[in-house]
Order: C-alpha cells, then sequence, then structure tokens
C-alpha cells in the first residue's frame, strides 16, 4: 500500500496509571496489536511516534520523537509528516484496539491526491484513526506554534482548505473507535472477553457431547441392523440405539417413537392369535 503508517505511543496514560502500550489486551500488548494490523496493510514505512523512544518498539520499525512543544498528538503527527517517503500518513492511536484491518483499507480507498480522510461519529472527529496528505504538513506546524493546537480546530481548518474529506462512521463500524482511558474500560473488555471464553468452552462441550453420543448410539444402531439378517434381538437393540441417539438428535426421537408403535402393533397381533 503507498502510504505511511504510524503509531501514536506518546500519550501520558494519566487516567490509566500505567503505559497503555504495555497493557495485554487479548493476551498480546497493545502495541503489538496495533503493529501488527499495521504491518498486514503493508505500507511503504511505519513508524512508531512517542516522546523516548519506548523498550518495546521492534528494530525494524523507525522511531520518531514527538516535535516540540509538547502538544500531545498533535506533536506526534507533525514529528511524522514531516519525515515520510510517500504521499499519505495512517496514524493509529496505541489506545484503539478494536480497529480492523477491513475499516483501514475502506479508508485508504477513499483518499484521493492531496485530500486525506477524517473519520467522524455525530459530530465528535477521530483524527486519531484517520489518514493525512503531505500537503498537511505546513498547517499541522503551523498549529503546533500556534497558541491554538487542539487536533479539532486543525483538522477544520484542513477540512476547510480541501486537504481532508470527512467520512461518517456507521452505526456498525462506531466500536472501531472506541479506545482505552482508564483501568474500568479495560476491565470491562477482560471481563467481556472471560464471558465469551465461557460461553466458547461451553458450545464445545455440547458439540463434543453431541458426536460422543452420535458415535455410540450409531454404533448400537448399526449392530442392530445387522442383528436384522444374523442371529440375535435386533429389535431390542435398534431401540436402545435410538434411544441413545434421541438425546441429542431429534430425528432420531421420531423413529423411537415408529418403532416403538410398530413394535406395539406386533405385539397386539400376537396375542390376539
Amino acid at each position: 500500500m503507498n502510504l505511511s503508517a504510524a503509531l501514536l505511543a506518546g500519550g501520558e496514560s494519566r487516567r490509566m496509571g500505567a503505559d497503555k502500550a504495555t497493557l495485554l489486551f487479548r493476551g498480546k500488548p497493545l502495541w503489538q496489536n496495533q503493529l501488527d494490523l499495521l504491518r498486514h496493510l503493508q505500507p511503504a514505512e511505519i513508524f512508531v511516534s512517542a516522546k523516548r523512544d519506548p523498550d518495546w518498539r521492534p528494530n525494524n520499525v523507525q522511531f520518531i520523537a514527538d516535535d516540540s512543544p509538547s502538544r500531545g498528538p498533535l506533536s506526534g503527527l507533525a514529528a511524522c509528516l514531516s519525515r515520510i517517503q510517500t504521499r499519505h500518513l495512517l496514524v493509529l492511536a496505541v489506545d484503539m484496539p478494536f480497529m480492523s484491518e477491513a475499516h483501514l483499507r475502506f479508508l485508504c480507498d477513499q483518499t484521493a491526491p492531496g485530500c486525506g480522510i477524517l473519520p467522524i461519529i455525530g459530530d465528535r472527529i477521530e483524527p486519531l484513526a484517520a489518514i493525512y496528505p503531505i500537503e498537511a504538513d505546513v498547517d499541522v506546524t503551523a498549529a503546533l506554534f500556534s497558541s491554538d493546537f487542539s487536533m479539532k480546530s486543525l483538522t477544520n481548518r484542513l477540512v476547510k482548505t480541501g486537504k481532508l474529506r470527512v467520512s461518517q462512521v456507521s452505526g456498525q463500524h462506531e466500536n472501531f473507535y472506541r479506545n482505552l482511558n482508564e483501568p474500568a474500560d479495560l476491565a470491562q473488555v477482560t471481563d467481556a472477553s472471560k464471558g465469551l471464553f465461557r460461553s466458547s468452552n461451553t458450545k464445545n462441550i455440547k458439540i463434543v457431547k453431541r458426536i460422543i453420543v452420535g458415535i455410540i448410539g450409531g454404533t448400537v444402531l448399526l449392530i442392530g441392523f445387522a442383528l436384522i439378517v444374523l442371529p440375535g434381538p435386533a429389535f431390542i437393540v435398534i431401540p436402545i440405539g435410538l434411544a441413545i441417539l434421541a438425546t441429542e438428535f431429534a430425528w432420531a426421537g421420531r423413529w423411537l417413537k415408529k418403532v416403538r408403535q410398530i413394535a406395539s402393533s406386533v405385539v397386539s397381533r400376537k396375542t390376539e392369535s
């Protein structure tokens, strides 16, 4: 993909109380989840933007120090835009682990020469999962040294000058932009994962039980059929096989009922005779 990508990891993590990048999410640290996601896009280059070079940064990923003065994500965006070798820069926050590869590709497909994409949910912009054109470099640098260095003000100017185009996020995709800011956010995700794990385990147990019942009941049933032509109590074994299968399979219950009706009819006729 002919664009650059940057993982923004320069946040202070004050509300979280720990470095977000190193927090575990689905068994892996957030930084690894996000870098893996960016790698799947196969960008021309990948950067990690932070105040200091993090210990976890892989050797094959370039580090870019946030530009001074310290202006939060604006400093990281300014530093990366000044270094890219392509015409567009995709930025992704380290604390946005629900983002998907397919959705990022969707955003990339909407870019145009000199124009990037700014996702928006209702009236809330999402500038930390957006794509900026290299032409925005001058605007970003100007914002960095101005008295108004908010991302909202910057993106408003870029939209007005045609360097960004707004992309409305549909309701089904809003969760992609959910971020983890506080311990409660992480705890909520962890609890949901545990519930999903328990649900998955229950489902697996049911499947295994169904398979076992099918094997045992099917074997008994086949033996019963064999006893129709061989010496043996076929009309005793067949209902046993069907009874076993009926504990998990509705069709076996219907056939068991029919077999019982036939057996009852045969017994009645013999009694009358």
